[in-house]
């Protein structure tokens, strides 16, 4: 399957370049819920060493880049070149296999990530391995529970998970001090957390323990 992927996100970035539509956002609105999640978590940022896996163009956290340093991992060489242009310092390699030392990064997003990959303990060891000891994770995944997740159309083969599922996962690897957000299609926003059924996507956010 990674070759399947590399080639789709090689094809979306000389289609769409800087655009949103380089991600598998369903829509404008999709992709305006997730760039909120994302403002929500990153409030009084500065100086972080922050590690964006499966960045793509950058499009998401181009922003925090002016007041930290911030590293973009994505296995597509035209997604890179993007994001390098958007002010990440980028490397390419796999989310399975960071190909950085342990406890290196302040705070370890992975948005829109988990969806791709059918290994979820093998990432999510990974993404725990590089992050420093006080350091935050924050990840995105498509809801297995949700009502509107059975009947929106989908043309991809993509993982969905539920919420205990990660939490217990990330709890096993030395996460605790939990939150969460929740995105709900259509609306262009997030919001706190909802009953289960109604949320297409969770926003979980923890920190390491040691």
């Amino acid at each position: 399957m990674k070759k399947f992927w590399e080639k789709h996100f090689n094809q979306k970035a000389q289609l769409f370049g800087f655009s949103f539509l380089a991600g598998d956002h369903l829509d404008g609105l999709s992709f305006h819920s997730t760039q909120h999640l994302i403002q929500q978590v990153s409030k009084g940022w500065k100086d972080e060493t922050i590690l964006d896996a499966g960045c793509g163009n950058g499009i998401l956290t181009h922003s925090l880049t002016s007041l930290n340093y911030v590293v973009g991992l994505d296995f597509s060489l035209p997604m890179l070149y993007l994001a390098k242009k958007k002010g990440l310092i980028v490397v390419r390699g796999d989310a399975l296999y960071l190909p950085f030392k342990k406890n290196v990064f302040s705070k370890v997003l992975a948005i829109g990530l988990i969806q791709y990959l059918d290994n979820l303990e093998g990432v999510l060891r990974e993404l725990v391995r590089v992050l420093k000891p006080g350091g935050e994770i924050i990840l995105t995944f498509l809801n297995r529970k949700s009502f509107l997740r059975k009947i929106i159309p989908e043309t991809l083969p993509l993982h969905k998970y539920s919420f205990n599922e990660v939490k217990e996962s990330l709890q096993k690897l030395g996460i605790r001090n939990f939150s969460c957000r929740s995105q709900i299609y259509p609306l262009p926003f997030s919001l706190p957390r909802l009953p289960s059924i109604l949320v297409t996507t969770w926003l979980i956010k923890g920190k390491k323990i040691d």
